[in-house]
């Protein structure tokens, strides 16, 4: 049996950033849909708590072309939270502060739903 898919949220950060990325609805759709179907796609980023980063394309691009989708998921429990997006162009991975700071994130928005990584 399958099992459920899991609840995804798109953090305000994420929204901005697809938004100047000119990412569709239908692609953010995707991706959304990507996570929600397997939370654990992603990379796991190390030293972050539990952040990762998975390929997408957008624009047409492709995933070689296209950008990367940083996400935090704790457990089944919990929503994933997508809180961050570039652009391949842009960067090649997250510098050491962007990681620290999505990774205080990760650990507020655990907090807040009140539980413990």
């Amino acid at each position: 049996m399958d099992r459920p898919l899991l609840t995804v949220v798109e953090t305000p950060a994420y929204l901005t950033k697809a938004a100047k990325l000119l990412i569709s609805d239908e692609e953010r759709a995707a991706i959304v849909s990507l996570i929600a179907a397997d939370p654990t796609v992603g990379d796991l980023i190390k030293g972050t708590g539990g952040l990762r980063k998975v390929r997408i394309g957008f624009g047409g691009r492709g995933k070689r072309g296209g950008g990367r989708v940083i996400y935090f998921f704790h457990s089944e429990r919990y929503p994933a939270a997508l809180l961050w997006v570039f652009a391949k162009n842009e960067a090649s991975d997250l510098t050491a502060d962007q990681r620290a700071i999505l990774a205080r994130e990760a650990e507020a928005l655990v907090r807040e739903l009140g539980g413990r990584q």
